[in-house]
């Protein structure tokens, strides 16, 4: 029997399945550069808020405020605290947006030295992202910490 030119059924069906495989390898890897995109979106977002408020904390002075609760904060001004420098205060949590994404801020602070006052501020930073044709929300967070002097605490 002589054989003709061209493929065989099965090489054919190998053919395909290969081709089929690679497509949905691509939209695959494309589908998730979009999701990439989003999430670094609202990283972005996140960094450059929480890097914009704990910025305007130390230019205004203000971080005592924030980062302790009143009571010790009144205690801090008047030279009240020597027992409690290993502890980790629980300060303000607060709600911002930024690009449409609404971000949580809960903030944190440990004593590091009395004289100067010198604290170490944790800022977390919490958002939630939909995910597109589902009814599942991605939850992210990002942790900032900074080291601050402040001048209100010391009582000289």
């Amino acid at each position: 029997m002589q054989r003709r030119g061209g493929f065989t059924l099965m090489e054919a069906l190998v053919a395909i399945s290969i081709f089929s495989m690679s497509v949905v390898g691509v939209f695959a890897i494309f589908s998730d550069t979009i999701l990439s995109g989003r999430v670094s979106g609202g990283l972005r977002g996140a960094v450059a808020l929480s890097d914009a408020f704990l910025s305007s904390r130390k230019l205004n002075g203000d971080g005592l405020d924030y980062f302790f609760e009143p009571s010790l904060k009144q205690a801090i001004m008047q030279g009240r605290v020597a027992a409690v420098m290993d502890s980790l205060y629980r300060g303000q949590e607060l709600v911002r947006t930024n690009r449409g994404v609404r971000y949580l801020l809960r903030l944190r602070a440990r004593i590091l030295q009395l004289n100067p006052f010198i604290y170490r501020a944790f800022l977390v930073c919490s958002w939630k992202e939909p995910i597109p044709g589902e009814e599942r929300i991605r939850a992210y967070e990002l942790s900032t910490v900074f080291v601050h002097e402040d001048q209100k605490g010391t009582n000289e």
